[in-house]
């Protein structure tokens, strides 16, 4: 009896010692915070912020902006809305180079055509100005929260209202845009390829987060699960055929939402989800046809950089495997979230581990 509880104690002590080996390997260290300095001033008096996802390519990293200066949704007299403080805004892609502890802005430009109201009622909560007038909604309207560069240099971004994929060309210039099938909203420069039950998608929570393999294939990742469901939904979309080829489902932590994704390797990704104000960051891949957790990376806490009050938005990995994250300030204007924007660096302890190969 003693030498078979010594049998399996051994196996036990076994299983924590290469599950402990394996998770150390793997561990997150901070190598340096950059402070973001020197943001243009938009809206007359309003830093640019809203950075809502992060890429890398060639020695810098990219951001996007999400769809302007806004309130939170609140209720007035039975109706939902939200105060737009800058109507005629559009979504900024912003170009950094890293250096000392600044995240310096090489370029801001604005993306023309992509508008931050939403796109009609059933889209998002009734857009109102600051004098609490109300304002139309705009058919052109985009909330983008994730993009990638492909290696063709075009753009490819994710929007939270139709939910909508949109193609941009090498200028910035709006190429296509890509939305569900027999979806309410009818827009004739939109093709409507996108499987239906992406009409589902819950207000304010669709298209969250996107990763590249580099080639061929995005995948773009809702908020939280559809209407009815508890899952994240994660497209598989081509590319160079334009034309959603699967649909899987990814579980988070009960009550978690979706934050920011990228693409590691060999079918696996990054990702960080947020729980009643705390982050964690998760490797996920792909097993029996669903994407499963194949490895929890680390809760972030304030020895990361990260604190409670701080919305991780963006995620970008480069050829080194080096990971990086960055926050959405709500261009400052919201008193419960950070007033600034960070981007802070993390290199795994054992590096050689992680894929080389580029985006």
């Amino acid at each position: 009896m003693i030498k078979k509880i010594n049998v399996v104690l051994a196996i036990v002590l076994g299983i924590f010692v290469l599950t402990f080996a394996y998770v150390k390997t793997n561990k997150l260290e901070l190598v340096q915070k950059y402070k973001i300095k020197n943001t243009p001033i938009i809206c007359g008096d309003i830093k640019l912020g809203g950075f809502s996802d992060l890429f890398y390519k060639d020695g810098y990293l990219y951001a996007i902006t999400d769809r302007g200066p806004n309130s939170k949704a609140f209720v007035d007299k039975g109706k939902t809305l939200r105060i737009f403080s800058c109507p005629e805004y559009t979504t900024y892609l912003v170009k950094f180079k890293l250096k000392n502890d600044e995240a310096k802005i090489v370029e801001a430009t604005p993306i023309k055509g992509l508008y931050g109201i939403p796109v009609a009622a059933e889209k998002d909560s009734t857009p109102y100005d600051k004098n609490k007038k109300q304002l139309p909604f705009n058919i052109n309207g985009a909330d983008i929260e994730c993009f990638i560069i492909d290696k063709d240099g075009n753009y490819w971004l994710g929007d939270e209202y139709y939910p909508s994929i949109i193609k941009l060309d090498k200028n910035l210039n709006v190429v296509k845009r890509f939305a569900p099938e027999n979806s309410e909203v009818k827009n004739p420069k939109v093709t409507y390829n996108l499987p239906k039950q992406f009409n589902n998608v819950r207000k304010n929570l669709g298209f969250e987060s996107m990763a590249y393999d580099g080639k061929d294939y995005i995948y773009v990742f809702t908020q939280a699960g559809l209407k009815g469901e508890t899952d994240i939904s994660v497209i598989k979309f081509n590319i160079k055929t334009e034309n959603a080829e699967d649909v899987y489902k990814y579980r988070f932590a009960e009550n978690s939402i979706m934050s920011a994704a990228t693409f590691a390797q060999d079918g696996k990704f990054y990702v960080a989800e947020r729980l009643f104000k705390k982050h964690f960051l998760d490797e996920i891949s792909f097993r029996n046809g669903t994407l499963r957790r194949t490895l929890v990376l680390r809760p972030l806490t304030k020895k990361d950089k990260i604190n409670a009050n701080m919305k991780i938005e963006g995620l970008a990995k480069d050829e080194e495997g080096y990971l990086y994250i960055i926050n959405d300030n709500d261009f400052g204007i919201d008193d419960e979230n950070v007033k600034d924007s960070f981007i802070v660096k993390y290199r795994f302890k054992d590096i050689k581990n992680l894929s080389k190969s580029k985006k």
